[in-house]
């Protein structure tokens, strides 16, 4: 259950920088 929470975590913070890494690209694009 532990593990569970942690990997929830971990996908989280990856979606973030993913996402953060888009709104980047296009503000540069813009």
């Amino acid at each position: 259950m532990k593990s569970m929470l942690i990997n929830l975590i971990s996908i989280n913070k990856k979606l973030k920088n993913i996402y953060e890494l888009k709104s980047l690209s296009t503000f540069i694009m813009v």
